[in-house]
């Protein structure tokens, strides 16, 4: 491959293809003559060349998509609430001793959604990519919500770790 190089001379384009010679990876800013011309900085650090914009993008902001922001920021903060919610009823409910849990039994139940949400990003983002962000993020949504009434319903450490690990799913709305 020929590398790009951003080269500092009279050239008429910005970019050049130039082809690789037997050059550091990395020069720290030092000036290197080569073919002619002075060339500066990293030098194996590729840059794309600037497109135009698409003309299917469009240049101002419309009704719809100032809709679509506010559902998907609301969609948003109701994931992040529920994702905090479980944290806030945990420690509520044991200090007021409804439950009696003791310190581990606390942090499994205070762990779990934040590394539900650490594991559950990847795969995530990856269907994102694949089939876009409303279709996945109405899904997180709707898997959510069924952890969210059945905590209403449990009354063990064993049933309040299940639905935190549902609870943990709705961090993963970070990757969407």
């Amino acid at each position: 491959h020929p590398f790009l190089l951003h080269i500092k001379s009279q050239a008429p384009k910005p970019w050049e293809e130039v082809s690789p010679v037997a050059r550091p990876a990395w020069c720290g800013g030092a000036e290197i003559l080569e073919h002619g011309r002075r060339v500066y900085g990293f030098l194996n650090y590729r840059l794309p060349p600037l497109q135009e914009p698409s003309s299917t993008m469009e240049e101002r902001a419309t009704a719809a998509s100032h809709k679509i922001l506010a559902i998907n920021t609301l969609a948003f903060t109701t994931c992040f609430a529920a994702w905090m919610l479980n944290g806030v009823l945990v420690t509520f409910l044991s200090s007021h001793q409804v439950f009696d849990w003791g310190p581990v039994e606390m942090g499994w139940l205070l762990g779990i959604p934040v590394l539900t949400g650490s594991l559950f990003r990847l795969p995530a983002g990856i269907l994102t990519d694949k089939y876009g962000g409303k279709p996945v993020f109405a899904a997180l949504l709707l898997l959510s919500a069924i952890p969210l009434f059945l905590l209403s319903q449990v009354n063990s450490f064993l049933g309040f770790a299940l639905c935190s690990f549902g609870f943990g799913m709705t961090g993963a709305s970070f990757s969407i």
